[in-house]
């Protein structure tokens, strides 16, 4: 069976053609304007969905980078707050040494227990450093100065920021052993007790009680230490998990512009060939689509 090609059929196959290559240029001008091949899901579904993939771990990657450098921050603050404490306890040190003397007169006993004293309230008034509007050292009890008049109100609780899916870590540090309570001859074991006796012992001049004090504030110079070391190591894990996050994110970035972004180079070619092939077609079609005897019978 023949088919008989007529003139309306084509011109209309000419026209799908020239359409066609037209949508071709006009695409790969637009790959051009915008530096990217996929500009519409239809571009390629395929793609599309792995791009929007990548964008998910990108921008969950760069809140995990956000709450680490947060909690970075929590923890210098911390650690220098601990620094400031742990100059005062060396100085109370230093002064205790200093009353153990029996040779002490009243009135330089005076000066040093006022000193100590000093000291006390200086410790005081660094436990209740903030960072922000947060309290460091309250645990997660962040809303209160921990340090009150009569009052421990911080908790042992820990303070988690989350660095990767699934994991956390602790940006505080428990205080409340160390601190106790800061009300006056409580005898809980904390500085502020160990202050207290300490002046107590200053005030009665037992020398021996006053002695045997020395100890004690060392071991809490000790305790110190540890906690502070504590959160030094705390930190190396968070900067450690930062450098990777940061790595991670250039290779998803790297990943995304491989989808992505159009090779201009490749386009600018594409283009050329693409007119050329345009106006071949334009050429073509102006054969095929000619006057006819019929377009002047109307």
């Amino acid at each position: 069976m023949t088919v008989r090609i007529t003139n309306n059929m084509m011109i209309n196959k000419t026209n799908r053609h020239l359409n066609e290559n037209a949508r071709r240029v006009n695409a790969l001008y637009e790959q051009l304007a915008t530096t990217k091949k996929l500009n519409r899901p239809s571009d390629n579904p395929a793609g599309v969905v792995k791009a929007l993939r990548l964008r998910s771990n990108i921008t969950e990657s760069e809140q995990y980078v956000k709450n680490i450098e947060e909690g970075s921050n929590y923890i210098d603050t911390i650690d220098k707050a601990l620094g400031q404490i742990g100059e005062a306890i060396q100085r109370i040190r230093e002064l205790t040494v200093l009353a153990s003397n029996e040779t002490n007169e009243d009135l330089s006993l005076d000066a040093i227990a006022k000193e100590i004293a000093e000291m006390r309230d200086q410790i005081s008034m660094v436990a209740n450093t903030t960072y922000g509007t947060k309290y460091v050292f309250g645990g997660t009890n962040v809303t209160q100065p921990p340090c009150g008049e009569d009052t421990w109100f911080g908790n042992s609780k820990d303070l988690e920021i989350e660095i990767a899916p699934l994991v956390t870590v602790a940006i505080n540090i428990d205080m409340t052993g160390f601190f106790g309570s800061p009300a006056p001859n409580t005898g809980d074991g904390g500085i502020f007790s160990v202050i207290d006796k300490v002046l107590e012992d200053i005030g009665n001049e037992d020398f021996v009680a006053i002695t045997g004090n020395i100890d004690i504030i060392e071991a809490k110079i000790d305790d110190m230490l540890t906690k502070r070391s504590t959160l030094g190591g705390r930190y190396n894990r968070l900067e450690m998990q930062i450098n990777r996050l940061k790595s991670t994110i250039v290779d998803y970035e790297s990943l995304k512009a491989e989808v992505e972004d159009a090779d201009m180079d490749e386009v600018i070619t594409n283009i050329s060939m693409q007119e050329s092939v345009l106006k071949a077609s334009l050429a073509a079609g102006a054969r095929i689509i000619q006057p006819t005897l019929f377009d002047f019978l109307s």
